[in-house]
């Protein structure tokens, strides 16, 4: 399994390189949540990969201004956008922006090669890659929920980075063929290793052209400013889901989003789950009146839990209950902390402590929708959670 480490480490490498430059400056996720889900088996070999790609870019950059006596970059020097094509790729970008506000999730993935991505995905990598993928979806839609609408600014062509990123990805997939090249053909990865670059390269393919656009979304009387790149593939404008990372980066906290989509998740997981230990169990035993009350677990306390049958004491009730919910979320593990109500046989509040990139963020379900506000602490998040039922 070695090649599929150095192959898992490789895409993550480009994936971080193609996020590198085209992160927006509110982003607070950039680059993490997607070359964090191809990189978890192989940082070793993604960093190494990073390094040598930010030596070459340091020195393409190094040249081109070397090159550009004037003073002038040659995106600035780059000809008019033609009315065709700024017509073409703001038609993708408003039908992204505007299904992402509305929570429409299939027209919003529409214009992206979402599909494509999560399919190669389950192939060759863990299903729980996929799974992040739809995680990053559902941030996404969670986060535009916030906002009224959008406005479309301007646009221009970005052709420095078009042609950084394509030599780039040159490189990457150069030396996944060389690679391949080296196996031996009885090896017993080599098929699945070759099918595996042929994905790649499906995903990770050239960009004939790329313009930017600068967008402001509003939410009642405030507004941010972004700018949000499409890109040609193929004769096609798309949203690549290399760009698609930085769309959570118009809540300042968006790590905050993933947090209460976290929190949302547990709550259905867990009325799924009272549900289920209802039916499976005889009325003479009211299992769902021993769950009465506040419970407060961490993410390791879900490890090994036993699936128990009939449960006749609180204790059992709880454990059963505990299973039941890595069935339907088995997330609950990552978590740090966490902290749930159940009254009358329904979950009616949650509250999960996430584990951020610098600190653990705290959100709790149901929430309110006004507030952008972040919770110093679990229970503060559970007591505002608690207010909404």
């Amino acid at each position: 399994m070695q090649m599929k480490k150095i192959l898992c480490g490789m895409i993550a490498a480009m994936m971080l390189g193609s996020l590198a430059g085209c992160a927006n400056e509110n982003s607070s996720t950039g680059e993490a949540s997607v070359t964090e889900i191809l990189n978890a088996e192989s940082s070793e070999a993604g960093t190494t990969a990073e390094a040598d790609s930010n030596a070459e870019t340091t020195a393409s950059a190094d040249e081109s201004s070397a090159d550009s006596g004037n003073g002038q970059s040659d995106t600035e020097k780059s000809e008019d956008v033609s009315d065709a094509d700024k017509k073409a790729a703001q038609a993708v970008l408003e039908t992204f922006l505007d299904s992402a506000i509305k929570g429409d999730r299939e027209k919003m993935l529409s214009v992206t090669n979402f599909d494509a991505y999560t399919e190669g995905m389950k192939r060759f990598l863990e299903e729980d890659d996929a799974d992040d993928m739809e995680d990053l979806v559902a941030a996404i839609l969670e986060t535009f929920g916030h906002y009224d609408g959008f406005e479309i600014l301007s646009c221009a062509r970005d052709e420095d980075e078009r042609k950084e990123y394509n030599e780039y990805i040159q490189r990457n997939i150069t030396d996944l063929d060389d690679e391949i090249a080296e196996m031996d053909t009885s090896d017993p990865d080599y098929e699945e290793s070759k099918a595996f670059i042929e994905w790649i390269k499906t995903v990770f393919v050239p960009y004939e052209d790329m313009l930017v656009f600068t967008v402001r979304t509003t939410a009642g009387d405030e507004a941010d400013e972004d700018e949000i790149s499409i890109a040609k593939i193929g004769g096609e404008w798309i949203m690549d889901v290399n760009f698609m990372d930085t769309m959570a980066g118009y809540v300042e906290e968006s790590e905050s989003v993933a947090a209460a989509v976290t929190a949302k998740s547990l709550y259905n997981a867990i009325n799924t789950s009272l549900v289920d230990i209802d039916a499976e169990n005889a009325t003479e035993n009211d299992v769902l009146k021993l769950l009465e009350g506040e419970h407060q677990f961490t993410g390791d306390d879900f490890d090994d839990v036993k699936q128990v049958d009939q449960p006749k004491t609180k204790e059992e009730a709880v454990e059963a209950l505990k299973y039941k919910i890595t069935v339907y979320f088995s997330d609950v593990t990552e978590l740090t902390e966490l902290k749930f109500a159940v009254k009358d046989g329904c979950c009616t509040a949650t509250a999960v402590g996430f584990e951020g990139e610098d600190d653990t963020v705290y959100a709790g379900y149901p929430a309110d929708s006004d507030s952008e506000e972040g919770f110093a602490s679990l229970d503060e998040a559970f007591e505002a959670a608690k207010q909404i039922n």
